[in-house]
């Protein structure tokens, strides 16, 4: 125990309080009426002297600034957020000692994970981050946050996975790529402060406890049935079983990959879940892996669309053996019909990558020529509902497809035929006299970091922006990256640098309300 001799009783008695300070450690010592109490100075919210504080008869002490108190026995914050330690007094010979023993480190991780939860269940971005703060500076490593966030959110997300799992696999990467310790509390607060966004005051929307032994046409099979029950049982066996996420990854992709799922949602998950399981851990992708089959069994099927006909048609002609030889593919401006014939016709195990990047361009020159009067409209039809995001997706998309389809190669042609369709779908939507040119980017380097600047400070309220911000930039400098294709490669970094330099309608009240009401009168018309 050690005891460290502070004041003597005498002076602490005509002065009422005092302030001890060694090293950097600061505390505030109260004589009440009744009894002595030491807690630290800094008020935890803002830091601002709990000396200068208030006390009353129910040792209630009040932080003056911003009304925050505190239980002047325990430390617990009564208003406000953050607990605040304490520490034991010892009267001997008429002085006073304070009692400065550490806790253990399992305690004070202990009590920092308690106050990160109550951050969470609050969504306070201000504790998340001190919660986050505090783990630095006591040496436990800080992923242990996200590890508790996915635990406590995993069932609360009614849908399953979601854009707040999705983007914390990019802020993720960046956490790892900065060794500044404000930039990697900043990425990780992001993630928890919107993961705690979707779970806000939700209920609990249980999985089955249920297991059966993994099966991996079953799971398939029950996926196309939206058979949620036997899905999960199947994911539980194969936990279970000691099978991990890399065992299964291949029919989980071959299942987000089955239909045209939620314009690729499905598949984009499936690629951060691996990147988030594999940085992570193994104490997670349990919980991962319920939210993410959850959301594949939800996913919209879009290829059973009018729009998108013949898909299957299509998709039952293409055949890695056959030989055929690429000849001048081109997919820009083709229609949806169109793209997926010319995917189909040209599809062979060697012309994979030269479709690839085509389509890839294709998809990268319709983000760079997007016409934006249509986030504008206000009396347009619902299908002319159009928006940046319907552009960004197909860019995130393919990117998943390159990451996933080359683990699974025998998956390349329903990721082609996919971004096809999303090629196909944009046409219609885009300006005419554009001048690309003034958006060309000439520094890669400078260009990619201004933009980490950008969205490391970027000041937007409501966390699916900046999260399609970031997820947009990170797949196309991965693909700039891993291309040789130097057209490619300028059409990829045009399209970012208009879409990050463009005006977003984040709200749609009058076109909302106008087609709610259209919708509606039709019964009474």
């Amino acid at each position: 125990m050690e005891l460290e001799n502070v004041i003597s009783l005498e002076e602490l008695e005509k002065k009422g309080k005092s302030i001890f300070k060694k090293g950097n450690k600061q505390i505030a010592i109260f004589k009440t009426d009744n009894d002595i109490f030491a807690i630290d100075n800094r008020c935890p919210h803002e830091g601002y002297p709990l000396l200068q504080g208030t006390h009353d008869e129910k040792c209630v002490l009040t932080c003056n600034w911003h009304n925050w108190k505190f239980d002047m026995k325990t430390g617990e914050c009564l208003t406000g957020g953050d607990n605040v330690r304490t520490y034991p007094i010892v009267i001997k010979d008429n002085q006073v000692f304070l009692e400065l023993t550490e806790p253990t480190k399992e305690d004070i991780e202990k009590e920092i994970i308690k106050g990160l939860k109550t951050g969470f269940e609050k969504r306070q971005y201000g504790r998340i981050s001190r919660e986050l703060a505090r783990l630095h500076f006591n040496n436990i490593d800080m992923k242990i946050a996200l590890k508790k966030a996915i635990e406590w959110s995993y069932n609360k997300l009614e849908d399953g996975t979601n854009h707040s799992y999705a983007v914390a696999a990019d802020w993720f990467k960046l956490f790892f790529e900065t060794d500044e310790i404000q930039n990697k509390i900043s990425y990780l607060t992001e993630i928890i402060d919107y993961i705690a966004l979707e779970s806000l005051r939700q209920p609990d929307f249980s999985f089955t406890k249920n297991k059966k032994l993994w099966d991996s046409e079953l799971f398939l099979e029950s996926i196309s049935k939206e058979d949620e029950n036997t899905s999960i049982e199947l994911i539980n066996g194969a936990y279970d079983s000691g099978l991990h996420f890399k065992d299964i990854e291949k029919t989980i992709t071959e299942a987000a990959l089955m239909h045209y799922n939620d314009f690729g949602h499905s598949l984009i998950y499936v690629q951060k879940t691996s990147y988030l399981i594999n940085n992570l851990g193994n104490e997670i992708e349990h919980f991962l892996t319920l939210a993410l089959t959850r959301s594949i069994i939800k996913a919209t099927k879009e290829d059973l669309l009018p729009e998108f006909k013949n898909y299957d048609y299509f998709l039952s002609k293409m055949n890695s053996k056959n030989t055929n030889t690429t000849n001048n593919i081109d997919f820009y401006l083709k229609n949806i019909q169109e793209s997926m014939k010319i995917v189909t016709a040209n599809f062979s195990k060697d012309n994979i990558k030269s479709i690839y990047e085509e389509l890839l361009k294709s998809n990268s020159k319709n983000l760079l020529y997007f016409n934006i009067d249509y986030q504008f409209m206000t009396d347009n039809k619902v299908s002319e509902n159009i928006g940046w995001l319907d552009f960004t997706h197909a860019i995130t998309f393919s990117n998943a497809v390159r990451e996933q389809c080359s683990k699974y190669p025998e998956l390349w042609k329903f990721g082609l035929i996919q971004m096809a369709c999303f090629s196909g779908r944009n046409v219609n939507h885009l300006e005419k006299n554009l001048d690309e040119k003034k958006y060309y980017v000439t520094d890669y380097n400078k260009f990619k970091l201004d933009f980490l600047e950008m969205i490391s400070d970027h000041g937007i309220t409501a966390p699916i922006y900046p999260a399609h911000l970031l997820k947009t930039a990170i797949a196309i400098f991965d693909e700039f990256e891993n291309s040789d294709n130097e057209e490619l490669k300028k059409y990829l970094l045009a399209s970012l640098n208009r879409f990050l330099n463009s005006n977003i309608k984040q709200k749609h009240m009058k076109r909302t309300i106008k087609q709610s009401i259209d919708l509606v009168s039709l019964d009474f018309k």
